[in-house]
């Protein structure tokens, strides 16, 4: 999903991977309430659940968008988890691809050298940062992202 503002850059990509935590939750909440008979252990049991419904809520999306001086890529719809890049702290923005074993989510890869933010697929856009720092950004808009930032960068 894009939406166009006067100089602005949003792009929600969905994930798939939430709905196996919501189903697992499901899974185990329904039977740990059959065979509760007011057990207190069900309780326990019920936290895995909501354990699994936070994540989903946490990683069901991931939205890159321009925030004026900086670019903000969020996971949501609960956007507990949000990082804001300024413009004048990216040196460079290229396309890339992750790889299978790098999985998704937000995780730090040693052998590629940064960060990599991904919700699903193994489009990219690879941001080179001052001091030597990487992070890719997972998207499902390589090419209009790296465009757009590139557009962003001072001189």
């Amino acid at each position: 999903m894009t939406r166009s503002e006067p100089g602005g850059y949003t792009r929600t990509q969905r994930g798939i991977f939430h709905w196996l935590l919501i189903l697992a939750g499901i899974a185990i909440a329904v039977p740990a309430v059959v065979i509760s008979d007011e057990n207190p252990l069900v309780l326990v049991a019920l936290l895995v659940p909501a354990l699994f419904l936070l994540i989903s809520a946490c990683f069901a999306r991931l939205t890159v968008r321009d925030d004026g001086d900086a670019l903000e890529i969020a996971f949501g719809p609960l956007e507990l988890f949000r990082r804001r890049v300024p413009y004048a702290d990216i040196e460079t923005a290229t396309r890339d691809r992750s790889i299978l074993l790098e999985g998704w989510g937000i995780h730090y890869i040693p052998g590629r050298g940064g960060w990599i933010w991904n919700i699903h697929g193994f489009d990219c856009v690879r941001l080179s940062l001052r001091g030597g720092k990487l992070l890719r950004v997972g998207t499902g808009d390589p090419d209009g992202l790296a465009a757009f930032v590139q557009s962003r960068l001072p001189g």
